[in-house]
């Protein structure tokens, strides 16, 4: 996840852990009750993931699918942090920094 360069260690290992325990599930990080990334699919999903393409991705298998999401609820906004372009990895570093300095 190149263009998703704030999500924290912390995160990675909240939806690993997920995934151990549900592994037949779809497992989707949110925030704030809103959906982000990165999304975990078991491996009988991969055929239909390698014809995914462009900025809605793999959006319809959890639509299609949703009864076998789990929805884990993390503590960063990160998630939803997409960086296209030198603008958006400058604006995500300053709220970034902004955050860090609350504390």
């Amino acid at each position: 996840m190149g263009d998703m360069p704030f999500v924290s260690s912390k995160i990675l290992k909240s939806i690993a852990d997920c995934s151990r325990q549900n592994s037949a599930d779809i497992i989707v990080p949110t925030h704030q009750g809103r959906r982000g990334h990165p999304v975990v699919f078991p491996a009988e999903f991969f055929p239909l993931l390698q014809h995914c393409s462009g900025d809605t991705g793999a959006k319809f298998l959890i639509q299609e699918n949703r009864h076998r999401c789990s929805f884990v609820e993390v503590n960063e906004p990160s998630i939803h942090w997409d960086v296209d372009t030198i603008e958006a990895l400058q604006g995500y570093a300053a709220l970034l920094k902004e955050s860090n300095d609350d504390i």
